[in-house]
This record gives structure tokens, C-alpha cells and sequence, in this order.
């Protein structure tokens, strides 16, 4: 009983408690170009480390609604994360690496340094300017709710630092421009100074002109250096702005995360509270109604015993009552069986000698009264025959084989003919050809006489002819026979109980009451039904319903 209460409990308290359900967030691996970074191993929060696909994506499926702040890192000797975005509406995770070799900004302050030491010009009058590495220092990629003010704080310095050192390389690109560009407009000078002299000096040896185009062209190679450079300055001052603009997003971002997280955390703890309070409501309503279900269940266990103990006592009564009956029964059979038979013999001799003495009387009274003699000892004689056939065909068992329905109906008309009335009913019939079903031939024979013999016996003699339509069917895997007759009918009211034992439709009636009776009763026994639609005065129509076994 306790075991059965506690893991009832325990049932509907983790029907409560159960968790959200499970969902999926998009991870997407970027490098520093922002290009897909394929084959990545990654940590997302307690989940199992993964891997990024061939686009630099994974599904990740999550037991519960990601909540910042949450941990993002990386095992990787070549890379580590610069930053990771979440995107909470989009269900997507955006996660920034670079290669650890190289820091985010140093790469373009050593290619600066480049510019400057591959775009002089050969008059020994260029600036050698050393490129400034910059701090490599990310924003922290994990976040608590205890060092959330200061991560704010530390990536508002580094924002700082990248700020000042964006614009001092700022600064130099400017002047490497400027730079640039007066050296241009001296090339262009210097390359305008020969071309004027080599057009307009005609007395240039050979060995100056010489040596004066193959300065022009230096000129011309350095010019083109400085434009090439200068382009290139450009480019690199758009991977800066770039950077930059970066940097200014996360700043954002997490100062967003920073103001919202006191809350997100305050609705959590709302959230808590009711929910404890709920528990605990819940809780006590559950405890109370077990409480309740105990006590019912023990007082309905309780009665439920009693009744059962009762109820075996009825049943092993009635057992015993019904075995009684049965054996009554069985008695009452043997007796019904033996006592026709004895009456039988005695009443063919009462027969047979009340016929003689109807030939040898000649008074006109007394042979009037050896006739009803006879009438009522052939009454008596159908109906004893009756009891005998009824008490023997309770006592047999079912001899199940093929019977050949038609024949049947043809033996049996012929065995029938000599019956009073017969002669008069013209009998037509519509039987389906070759039609067989297993059933017991002694029960189907007595079946189909009975109804022959009722159509004959409640015929109606008013009537210019009497008439018997005789029809069989397989339908609905079921073997129909019917007997529909234009005799006296039955009243609607008496439908019900013209299958009882006894029922006669009329007191005029010549028969004994048992021959429908012992026609249902063979039916039951075959498992088949027996329908009949009449009215009085139109005629009867009896239908027969066999399983084909």
C-alpha cells in the first residue's frame, strides 16, 4: 500500500517538475576574415565538446533555454576565440577565433612597417617608422553574474587601448600618405625635368642619355611602387576601421548584457518563488489527497473483502443449487421420455379399438362418441409424440457433418404427404442448387417438419387455395430457409410468445403448442435465429438463420 502511494507521488511530482523540453541552437565558427573555420573543437557550457562541419557549422541540441552568462571555449594549439555573440531570438551562436599566431592588430602594424620600408624612393629621403604591435588582449569569452561589472569594466579598457592605438596608426598611415604623395609629386617633377632635357638637350652624349632613361625609368618603377603601396594603405586602413567597428559592437553587447542582466536575474528569482510557491502548494494538495485516496481505498478494500467473501458463498450456493437443477432436470427429462414412451403403446391400442368399434356400432350416438374417441387419442398421441421427440432431442449430443439442405426439404415433403391437408396446399419451392452446410441432420429434419406441418395446420380453409412457398439462400456467410404461407396468421400481440411452450393462436387450434417451441429450441442449439413477420388473416412468414460452421 505505501509502496503503491509513493510511486503515485512520485509520479505526478515529476509530471510537474519535468523539464522543458529540448531545442537546437545554430553554432557558426568564424576566423578573422570572417570565414568559416571548418573542424573546430568547441565547449559550449556544460555540454559534450563538438565539432564544426565543412561550413564552420554545428546543431547543437540543449536541454534547457541558453541564459548569458554562459562559457565558450576551445583545446585548439592553433586557435583561440576572439569573441562569441548570442543570438537569443535567432537561436544562434556566433563564435570569433584567430590563429594564435598572429594578434588581431599586430599583423597590420607589421605591414605598415612594410609599406614604409618597401615604397622609399632612392634619394635616401624616406622615414623609417616602426610599426606599433598592438595589445592582443581579448574580451573575456566567459561571463558569471559575480564578475559581470568587472569584464564590463575590463572590456571597456581594452576598447580604450584599442582605441589609442587605432589612432596612432591612424596617425602613421596619415603621414605615410602624405608622405606618399609629396614623393610622388618629386618623382613626377624629376621624370618631367629628364623628359623635357632628353627632348630639348640635344647635345646629351650617348652614354647620358643613356644613364638618363635608365633613371627615368627607376622613376617610373618607384612611382608606380608608391601607388601600389598607397593602395594597399587604403586596404588595410579598412581592416582597422573593420576591427574597430568590432570592438565597438561587443562593447555594446555587453554593456547590454551588463544592464539587463540584474533583470533577467530579479525575474528569475520571481520566477523561483512562485514556482517554489506552487510546488508547495501543489505539494500539499497531492499529500491531502493521498491522504483522502488512502483512507478510501482502505475502506473500499475493506468492503470490497466483504463482498467478496459474500459473493463466494452466493456463488458456491448457486453452484450447488444449479447442479441440483440440473440433475432435476436430467431427472425430468429421463422421466418425460419414459413416461411418453409408456403412454405410447397404450394409446395406439385405445386408437386402434375405438377405429374397430366405429366399423362394428351401428348406433348413430355411440359411433359419434368412439369418433371423438379417436379424435382425442390422436390429439393426445401427436402431442405425447411431440414429448418424446422434445425429450429426446435435449438429451443428445450434436452429430456435426454436410447435409444437403435440399434434400432434406424433399424427404420431408415426401413423408408429409399423406398428412390431413397436405393434399390441399400447393406448395412451390426456390431452392439454391447444391447447397450444403454442416450441421446435425436429425435437428435440421425436425426443424424443417415442423414448419411444413405449422403451415398446413393453420391454413385457412376459407381461402380458394391454400398456399406454401418453400425458399433457401446463402447470405452474409449464413444459410437462410424460409416458409412463407397465406394461412390464418398470427396477431402482432402474441408475436413474442409464439414460440413458447403450449402457445396455441386459437382455442380451435388442432395442435399441441410444442411444435414451434421445440423448432426454436433445435435452432438455439444449432447457433442460428429464427425471424417471423405475420399479420392475422394474411399469412405467416417464418425465416431460419444457420451458421455454415
Amino acid at each position: 500500500m505505501k509502496t503503491l502511494f509513493l510511486a503515485l507521488y512520485c509520479c505526478l511530482y515529476s509530471f510537474l517538475a519535468c523539464a522543458a523540453p529540448s531545442d537546437t541552437i545554430t553554432v557558426k565558427v568564424k576566423d578573422e576574415l570572417d570565414k568559416p573555420l571548418k573542424g573546430l573543437k568547441l565547449f559550449v557550457h556544460s555540454y559534450p565538446a563538438f565539432y564544426s562541419d565543412a561550413k564552420g557549422i554545428h546543431l547543437l541540441k540543449v536541454k534547457e533555454e541558453l541564459e548569458m552568462p554562459f562559457e565558450v571555449w576551445t583545446d585548439s594549439k592553433d586557435y583561440e576565440i576572439i569573441k562569441f555573440s548570442y543570438y537569443k531570438d535567432h537561436k544562434e551562436l556566433l563564435v570569433k577565433v584567430k590563429h594564435k599566431n598572429t594578434g588581431p592588430l599586430t599583423t597590420q602594424g607589421k605591414e605598415l612597417k612594410s609599406f614604409h620600408e618597401n615604397s622609399s624612393v632612392s634619394n635616401n629621403s624616406k622615414e623609417q617608422k616602426t610599426a606599433h604591435a598592438l595589445n592582443t588582449a581579448t574580451i573575456p569569452s566567459v561571463m558569471t553574474s559575480q564578475s559581470l561589472s568587472a569584464d564590463s569594466l575590463r572590456a571597456s579598457n581594452t576598447y580604450e587601448q584599442y582605441k589609442g592605438e587605432f589612432e596612432q596608426i591612424t596617425h602613421e598611415i596619415y603621414l605615410e600618405r602624405e608622405r606618399l604623395v609629396l614623393n610622388n609629386e618629386h618623382i613626377k617633377d624629376e621624370i618631367s625635368i629628364i623628359t623635357q632635357r632628353l627632348d630639348t638637350e640635344k647635345n646629351l652624349s650617348m652614354a647620358e642619355r643613356t644613364q638618363l632613361k635608365a633613371y627615368l625609368k627607376k622613376l617610373e618603377y618607384e612611382f608606380e611602387q608608391n601607388g601600389i603601396a598607397f593602395r594597399k594603405a587604403e586596404e588595410q586602413t579598412k581592416v582597422l576601421i573593420d576591427r574597430l567597428k568590432m570592438m565597438l559592437l561587443e562593447k555594446d553587447s555587453i554593456n547590454a548584457i551588463t544592464a539587463n542582466k540584474l533583470k533577467i536575474e530579479q525575474e528569475k528569482r520571481v520566477v523561483a518563488e512562485k514556482r517554489n510557491t506552487r510546488s508547495f502548494t501543489v505539494f500539499s494538495i497531492i499529500t491531502l489527497f493521498l491522504l483522502l485516496l488512502a483512507v478510501s481505498f482502505y475502506s473500499i478494500a475493506r468492503k470490497m473483502r466483504k463482498q467478496r467473501s459474500s459473493l463466494l458463498l452466493s456463488n458456491q450456493e448457486l453452484s450447488e443449487q444449479k447442479k441440483l437443477v440440473e440433475e432435476q432436470n436430467q431427472q425430468l427429462d429421463i422421466f418425460a421420455y419414459r413416461a411418453s414412451h409408456d403412454i405410447k403403446g397404450p394409446l395406439k391400442s385405445i386408437t386402434a379399438l375405438s377405429a374397430l368399434a366405429a366399423i362394428s356400432v351401428e348406433d348413430k350416438e355411440a359411433l359419434e362418441l368412439f369418433k371423438l374417441i379417436n379424435t382425442s387419442s390422436v390429439k393426445l398421441d401427436n402431442l405425447v409424440t411431440e414429448m418424446l421427440l422434445l425429450a429426446k432431442d435435449s438429451r443428445s449430443e450434436l452429430t456435426i457433418f454436410p447435409v444437403n439442405t435440399n434434400n432434406v426439404v424433399e424427404e420431408t415433403l415426401r413423408e408429409l404427404k399423406n398428412i390431413e391437408g397436405f393434399e390441399k396446399m400447393v406448395i412451390t419451392k426456390e431452392l439454391a442448387p447444391h447447397l450444403e452446410i454442416l450441421t446435425d441432420d436429425t435437428l435440421f429434419h425436425s426443424i424443417v417438419q415442423n414448419l411444413i406441418e405449422n403451415a398446413i395446420k393453420y391454413s385457412d380453409k376459407r381461402k380458394a387455395q391454400q398456399t406454401l412457398h418453400i425458399s433457401t439462400q446463402l447470405a452474409n456467410d449464413r444459410f437462410e430457409i424460409s416458409f412463407k404461407d397465406n394461412g390464418v396468421g398470427i396477431d402482432e400481440q402474441f408475436h413474442e410468445k409464439v414460440f413458447a411452450s403450449f402457445f396455441r393462436n386459437s382455442s380451435d387450434s388442432n395442435g399441441t403448442g410444442l411444435g414451434l417451441y421445440i423448432v426454436k429450441q433445435n435452432i438455439i442449439k444449432l447457433g442460428g435465429t429464427i425471424t417471423l413477420q405475420s399479420k392475422a388473416g394474411k399469412g405467416s412468414t417464418f425465416t431460419v438463420y444457420l451458421p455454415m460452421r
